[in-house]
């Protein structure tokens, strides 16, 4: 997606994109920048989480962690017929 609208609308129409991975416990050891971030799963709604780091990665470790491995294991829209 982030290259069909950069293809349309040019690269400052994107959010900058500071991490992706599929696992809570990479976060941690990645090299972030200082600020207020959203981490959210791609594959659903409502599953999202503000962050101000890198306070947060300390404090927040118990709640990220656990709310990741949810979203990560859930099928969304699966049980809706959206197999995508």
């Amino acid at each position: 997606m982030r290259d069909y609208v950069r293809k349309r609308l040019g690269e400052s129409a994107l959010i900058p994109v500071v991490w992706i991975g599929d696992r809570a416990d990479d976060l941690f050891a990645a090299n972030l920048p200082v600020g207020r971030f959203v981490l959210k799963a791609n594959h659903g709604a409502g599953m999202n989480l503000f962050l101000d780091l890198p306070q947060d990665l300390a404090t927040r470790r118990d709640e990220i962690r656990s709310k990741a491995r949810g979203w990560l294991g859930t099928r969304f829209g699966y049980n809706w017929g959206e197999w995508q």
